[in-house]
């Protein structure tokens, strides 16, 4: 599912001067949007798996909230999807949420990201044990979900942020490619059945690197990116030295906790996966124990402070936190998931003014009312505005 290509996981702004041809994220079902204006006569329509020109009869139809997972929320297909509420006129029905795929690209992610992933989704929801393997699937198919639903949000905006249009950009290059953790509990109430939020949120689209998922009474709380667990578990880093990237070897040495910031949920079920698959094709190599050989991560699960090795994992004991502080609690996570890595964005290769710096203040902005509101929920006890452990 990759290749060679060197992986940098930023965005661009629809109005860059890019040296490619724009294309149109045409949306499916019955939904009708509007195409932005710099690409209203183009009528090329793009994958949404691997980024490539479809034609004709090679189209079909890419749910990236799987039709399989409506009908295992309670028949939610016909339900209107709050989260990508774009207008008071344009409001999505969950099936409606779809875009364009080749028919090849969408029967291979159907084997192979989706069906590995069916069981094993189920079984977290349901409160079963999955193995190592299938978590490994689950986080897949999360890495699908949060790159599709990228697209799906940017065709919804307008194009007002396109992402890139490079292959780089779509699943078929994402899923598997960064370091990736989920952070995972129930709420007291699972009405409605499905959502998916912050798909809209700018900070989002121009680095989407972290999003929330709950499927009945369970919440995911799902980020991945470029060395997001680098401090964590001793692996290496990018970083900017005189002017360009410059790869640090890690000393292979496990760090307390997420190594930058500390969870605003530490009584969740927190498991992560370091990835250095791409780096390790780049000659970039990585001694730690927490790598097999190919660069792919072991699944590990945060107890405390301390990293343990899962081989298995029992979802049936989660903590339960009322909904509304569950919801806000989710957002604030988040939101400094984006933030950080917009963070660590401009410390690899960009300058204050880059783009996708550009909702850094909004997002701090929405991080300030989230604290105030958990504040507020919690009865006026305070919580710590910083959520690091180091400097950012």
């Amino acid at each position: 599912m990759i290749d060679d290509t060197p992986l940098v996981e930023v965005a661009r702004p629809a109005g860059e001067n890019l040296p490619f041809i724009p294309r149109r994220f045409q949306a499916g079902g019955r939904l009708e949007i509007a195409d932005s204006a710099g690409i209203q006569n183009t009528f090329i329509t793009t994958c949404v798996l691997c980024g490539g020109v479809i034609a004709g009869e090679e189209a079909s139809l890419e749910h990236p909230l799987p039709q399989w997972l409506h009908k295992y929320a309670g028949d939610v297909g016909e339900r209107k999807a709050s989260a990508f509420r774009v207008s008071e006129t344009i409001q999505p029905t969950w099936r409606q949420l779809s875009l364009n795929s080749h028919k090849e690209c969408n029967r291979l992610f159907a084997r192979k990201i989706e069906d590995p992933s069916i069981t094993a989704v189920k079984a977290m929801v349901d409160g079963g044990r999955l193995t190592w393997t299938q978590l490994d699937a689950a986080f897949d198919w999360l890495d699908k979900i949060k790159s599709a639903s990228a697209h799906m949000a940017t065709a919804l905006r307008g194009h007002n942020i396109r992402l890139g249009y490079g292959d780089i950009s779509f699943p078929n290059k994402r899923v598997g490619a960064f370091d990736r953790l989920a952070i995972i509990y129930r709420i007291s109430d699972g009405r409605p059945p499905l959502d998916l939020w912050d798909c809209l949120n700018d900070g989002f689209l121009t680095t989407p690197s972290a999003i929330t998922l709950r499927v009945k009474d369970l919440v995911i709380v799902y980020s991945s990116s470029n060395f997001l667990l680098s401090t964590a578990f001793g692996l290496g880093k990018s970083m900017n030295q005189n002017g360009s990237a410059t790869y640090i070897p890690g000393a292979g040495i496990f760090a307390p906790g997420f190594g930058t910031r500390f969870c605003r949920i530490p009584s969740a079920k927190i498991l992560a996966q370091p990835m250095r698959r791409q780096y390790q094709k780049e000659g970039w190599l990585d001694h730690s124990p927490a790598l097999q050989k190919n660069g792919d991560g072991r699944v590990y699960e945060l107890i405390g402070s301390r990293w343990i090795r899962v081989r298995s994992c029992d979802f049936s004991v989660l903590p339960k936190l009322n909904s509304r502080l569950g919801y806000a609690l989710a957002a604030l996570e988040t939101v400094e998931w984006i933030i950080l890595s917009k963070e660590q964005d401009e410390a690899r290769y960009g300058t204050p003014e880059s783009f996708f710096l550009k909702s850094l203040p909004a997002l701090h902005d929405e991080k300030r009312q989230l604290i105030k509101y958990v504040t507020d929920l919690r009865g006026g006890l305070p919580i710590s505005e910083s959520d690091r452990t180091t400097g950012p």
